[in-house]
C-alpha cells in the first residue's frame, strides 16, 4: 500500500458495497454502483494524486530556482499549485458526484492525537519519570 493508492478515500461496507469520500470525513459518502466504477474511480483518483504531486514539487522548485531563492517565492508558488490542484479536483467531482448515489455512512474522523499515539514515537521525553523516594526527597 502505498502514498499514492487512493484507498483513504474508499471504504467498504458489511454488505459488501463499496463507498467513496471524495471529502474525506467533512463530507457525506457515495455509493459505487458496481465494482468495475469503483477500480475505474480508484485508479483515477491514484493518477490524480501522483500528477497533482509532481505538478507541486515541479512548479515549486521551478520558482525556487528559476525565478528565485526566496523562501517566500517558493512558498507562494506551492500554494498556487495547490490551490489549482483543489479546484480540479473540485470541478471534477462536481461533475461526477451527481451520478453517485448519496449514503448516510460518514467517514470516522481521526483525530491528530490519535495519529500521533499511531505513530509510537520513540525518544528521552517518552521515558517516564522515576518513582520518588524518601531518599531521592531528601537530597532536594
Amino acid at each position: 500500500m502505498g502514498i499514492f493508492d487512493g484507498r483513504r478515500r474508499f471504504r467498504t461496507t458489511q454488505d459488501g458495497s463499496k463507498l467513496f469520500f471524495p471529502w474525506f470525513s467533512r463530507g457525506s459518502g457515495y455509493v459505487m454502483a458496481s465494482e468495475h466504477d469503483y477500480e475505474r474511480l480508484r485508479r483515477q483518483i491514484k493518477v490524480y494524486e501522483i500528477v497533482s504531486f509532481v505538478v507541486i514539487v515541479s512548479l515549486s522548485l521551478t520558482a525556487s530556482f528559476l525565478i528565485s531563492k526566496e523562501l517566500i517565492v517558493t512558498i507562494v508558488a506551492t500554494c498556487i499549485g495547490i490551490s489549482f490542484s483543489n479546484l480540479f479536483f473540485s470541478l471534477w467531482m462536481r461533475y461526477l458526484l451527481p451520478r453517485l448515489k448519496v449514503t448516510d455512512e460518514k467517514l470516522p474522523r481521526q483525530s491528530f492525537s490519535a495519529w500521533l499515539k499511531g505513530l509510537k514515537p520513540i525518544g528521552p521525553w517518552t521515558v517516564p519519570d522515576p518513582p520518588v523516594t524518601p531518599a531521592r526527597k531528601n537530597s532536594d
